[in-house]
């Protein structure tokens, strides 16, 4: 398989400023209405999104696991008790058939046991196995050190205001989905 330049990749991921703003000017003069700032903010983040996600895959798979399965040990992670699948779909931001999917998988994989609630033979709670502690205090100090080189660049300031504006962005993407369904004012 051929390999990517970074050049290349990075020309991927920003296109030059040229070929946003022709872009940009296309779809202004055509759709009334447009807010070309807010066309290409959501632009760029679909394409950050994408890279850091792709990045992501491709590391989780050379360590043997889907982001997925991992959040999922992460949450389960100190909860000795364990958690429902149903708490832990929430938690994770999934629907409860995507988490018995990664439930099953990481059974599979022997890093989480199901057990039976005593009390509701009905009910189960989830909890991780003694392969998934090793597997956790294997990878994550490693792990870390990777996210602290690239979050290097930023100071601890930057680091809380972009999560201030990410989490206010994932507020306005909440509301925009509860108010799918109604009819949006035209100016």
């Amino acid at each position: 398989m051929a390999r990517v330049s970074p050049t290349l990749a990075t020309e991927r991921l920003f296109p030059s400023a040229e070929q946003t703003d022709a872009m940009l000017r296309n779809i202004t003069q055509r759709y009334a209405g447009t807010d070309p700032d807010g066309l290409h903010f959501c632009m760029a983040m679909g394409r950050l999104f994408n890279s850091l996600f792709t990045s992501m895959d491709k590391h989780f798979t050379h360590l043997g696991i889907t982001q997925g399965r991992l959040i999922v040990l992460l949450h389960l992670d100190g909860a000795a008790a364990g958690i429902s699948p149903s708490t832990l779909a929430l938690h994770c931001g999934v629907s409860r058939a995507a988490i018995t999917k990664l439930l099953t998988g990481l059974e599979k994989q022997g890093y989480i046991q199901r057990v039976v609630a005593p009390t509701d033979r009905r009910a189960h709670t989830v909890q991780l196995t003694q392969a998934g502690r090793t597997f956790l205090d294997e990878m994550m100090p490693n792990d870390q050190r990777r996210l602290a080189v690239i979050m290097e660049p930023f100071s601890a300031p930057e680091r809380q205001e972009l999560l201030r504006l990410l989490a206010k962005l994932a507020q306005m993407f909440r509301t925009a989905i509860e108010e799918e369904g109604r009819q949006l004012p035209v100016k």
